[in-house]
């Protein structure tokens, strides 16, 4: 293999990643959206989650956006 097609293999991976990123990025975006419940992170309790509930998804949330 060359070095022009390693170079150009590398790149290919690089850009399919970058997709790949875009596309996680906006799955978590969702399942936060879903989370919140659109109406704000977890303070309208719109499902009427508990206590125990609340905290649960707030742990979820915690790793989405670590």
């Amino acid at each position: 293999m060359t070095d022009a097609e390693l170079i150009a293999r590398q790149a290919k991976e690089i850009a399919e990643l970058k997709l790949l990123t875009i596309e996680l990025q906006g799955r978590i975006d969702r399942a936060l959206g879903q989370i919140y419940c659109i109406g704000g992170p977890l303070n309208d309790n719109a499902r009427r989650y508990n206590k125990e509930q609340l905290a649960e998804w707030f742990r979820v949330k915690e790793r989405l956006e670590s």
